[in-house]
């Protein structure tokens, strides 16, 4: 994934992800490792918004991520 100058990889049954900005490498334990289920690769949302900027709000009554490149509260701006 790749996102301005922010470059994440990472890898199916893996929790290792390897997070580049410019020319600086770091190596990140994600809560849980991407996964392939009925033929799709499921990545972790949170880690992976997260890593490139975006905020993300889970409302557990409604069972819905929001995901915000613009890190104010999604639901604030949904009632505008």
């Amino acid at each position: 994934i790749l996102k301005d100058a922010i470059q994440i990889n990472i890898w199916v049954n893996n929790k290792k992800a390897s997070i580049v900005k410019s020319v600086e490498q770091t190596e990140i334990n994600m809560d849980v490792a991407p996964q392939i289920i009925n033929s799709r690769v499921m990545v972790p949302v949170r880690f992976v918004t997260e890593m490139i900027g975006a905020n993300v709000t889970w409302d557990e009554n409604i069972n819905t991520i929001y995901i915000n490149l613009q890190k104010n509260d999604p639901k604030n701006e949904q009632s505008k």
